[in-house]
């Protein structure tokens, strides 16, 4: 435990050098948010509310706490890195060394997080000044209990689904292409473009047990009040199921790939 609180803090103190790319990076990652709050503030400005789903005010919060979770649930990850190593032996000197590789960069990337966090802290609060008119949040202590779970559910799951993709280097030429599907297909189905209960019911009911919601949406929506308890505790199961079996796969691709990576480098 000692050696990876050691990496936990070593990794903070290196991401703090670099503040400033880091803030920048968080500016970025705001704006295609702000920008559908802009759009669907100005269908709301020509379309009758009665005709939708989601009022103008439910809308407005929905974004508001997808910022809120975002900047919780990025895993600062460096994926590329990561295949990069694979495909010019990098990754040699943490083969030998007396920790797990998925541990280290699951702590590596929770000390990038809580750079985020703190650096992202600023503009939501200014973003939720501007919009406070329209922002209403009201939850009570079992729904702050059910969201903290889904936070740490979501940000697992995301982790794994980057290592996962980072590692299948060690069987493909490029992964570019895994990533930026992975990205499209995240940013539709984890609810960041648009609430998922927006799709006919069909598609909806199946993207609510997929693990991509736990991403985004589900815990957005815990926090909009969506949700009973009793459904909050079926998809906490179904969340904690998603991440062992996504644990199992990382494993399994870890496995395969270092015995074909051992067979190729010798």
């Amino acid at each position: 435990m000692q050696k990876f609180q050691k990496i936990f803090e070593v990794s903070l103190q290196n991401r703090f050098e670099y503040r400033l790319n880091s803030f920048l990076w968080m500016v970025y990652s705001f704006i295609p948010i702000l920008a559908s709050m802009a759009l669907w503030s100005a269908v709301y400005s020509v379309q009758n509310n009665n005709n939708l789903s989601y009022s103008k005010n439910d809308m407005m919060t929905y974004y508001f706490i997808v910022m809120i979770v975002s900047n919780l649930m990025k895993a600062g990850y460096d994926y590329y890195g990561v295949a990069n190593d694979i495909k010019n032996g990098g990754i040699n000197p943490y083969l030998v060394r007396p920790y797990d590789f998925m541990k280290y960069k699951f702590i590596y990337s929770l000390s990038e997080n809580v750079l985020f966090i703190v650096i992202g802290f600023v503009p939501i609060v200014i973003i939720g000044v501007l919009f406070r008119n329209m922002i209403a949040i009201n939850v009570d202590i079992i729904d702050i209990v059910f969201w903290i779970i889904a936070i740490v559910i979501g940000y697992v799951i995301n982790f794994l689904c980057l290592f996962i993709m980072s590692i299948c280097a060690f069987f493909m030429n490029s992964i570019n292409s895994l990533f930026m599907t992975l990205d499209i297909l995240k940013s539709i189905v984890s609810g960041q473009l648009f609430p998922l209960m927006v799709l006919p019911a069909s598609i909806y009911n199946v993207l609510k047990y997929s693990p991509f919601q736990y991403m985004l949406y589900y815990p957005v929506c815990i926090l909009q009040g969506n949700y009973t308890n009793n459904e909050m505790l079926l998809f906490t199961v179904i969340g904690m199921m998603w991440s062992i079996v996504l644990f199992a796969i990382a494993r399994l691709v870890w496995r395969k790939g270092l015995s074909s990576y051992s067979a190729f480098g010798g």
